[in-house]
């Protein structure tokens, strides 16, 4: 399995037609009022497969990272490989302390599968 197309957005859902919906995406960079805050939104991406792993199960675990601090639990997911490339959503919460960039990681037993970075910007009073 690898991960391609790691992108940021404020939300995100799956159509009735089986579609990826993205309100919000591709920001870089998350304004926060003050220190300690809360930053949230969802991570997606593109899953591919092998054609020998067609059919199977994968688990994948998201992290949230601000330099070598977790800051937020192992979020793990679960993808079924019914085709050669799945999209995939996963929401994401956690508190940032400083204006160290996040890291957003998702990873399998094998290790890292694709990372994601965003500014943390202090909004600058009016």
């Amino acid at each position: 399995m690898h991960v391609t197309h790691l992108v940021l957005a404020n939300n995100g859902e799956f159509n009735r037609e089986g579609l990826l919906d993205l309100y919000g995406v591709g920001w870089d960079a998350y304004q926060v009022p003050a220190f300690p805050s809360t930053v949230q939104g969802v991570v997606s991406g593109i899953a591919t497969f092998s054609p020998e792993e067609v059919g199977e199960a994968f688990e994948a675990t998201m992290t949230l990272r601000q330099g070598t601090t977790i800051i937020d639990s192992r979020t793990s997911f679960d993808l079924i490989s019914e085709s050669e490339s799945i999209p995939f959503l996963v929401p994401f919460a956690g508190i940032v302390r400083d204006t160290t960039d996040l890291e957003i990681w998702v990873e399998d037993e094998s290790g890292p599968l694709a990372t994601t970075t965003c500014r943390i910007v202090i909004i600058e009073p009016d």
